[in-house]
């Protein structure tokens, strides 16, 4: 039995414009969204989705060079979310899976400036095994139950 706990963040507030780097905000608010959610225990595996609009990685033509499409760009956010998670919760790469969607699950139209803005996104999937209540420290056992 799994519990998937999700976190959707709009990319305007983890990366700098345009880019893959996440920004020093970014960082200080994953730390502060993950912190109850890692330390709670059982963690079996965290999924990192990218997600973009139609027209983001478009405008900046150093980047089009670079990854060439919108699903390349969103999975190497995810990445940059990946690693972070790795690095500063020490969590196994193995336990995390990186997905880029580019721009082909949209949350509304990519129509506006606003909607937009909405598709731009990580999705964090935590899942952990339900019978785990509370612990002080993070579990990272994906073995048996």
């Amino acid at each position: 039995d799994i519990k998937v706990i999700e976190l959707v963040i709009r990319s305007a507030d983890l990366f700098i414009n345009g880019d893959t780097r996440l920004s020093s905000k970014g960082s200080g608010l994953l730390k502060k969204k993950l912190q109850s959610s890692l330390t709670l225990g059982g963690i079996k595996q965290i999924r990192v989705e990218g997600h973009t609009d139609d027209i983001e990685l478009k405008i900046h033509p150093k980047l089009m060079k670079r990854y060439r499409d919108n699903l390349i760009f969103s999975a190497a956010r995810a990445g940059a979310v990946s690693k972070f998670i790795s690095r500063h919760f020490k969590f196994p790469d193995k336990l995390i899976v990186v997905t880029g969607y580019g721009d082909f699950q949209p949350l509304r139209p990519n129509k506006s400036k606003a909607n937009r803005a909405l598709n731009r996104r990580i999705v964090l999937k935590i899942l952990r095994d339900k019978s785990i209540r509370k612990s002080s420290k993070l579990s990272t056992d994906a073995g048996s139950k």
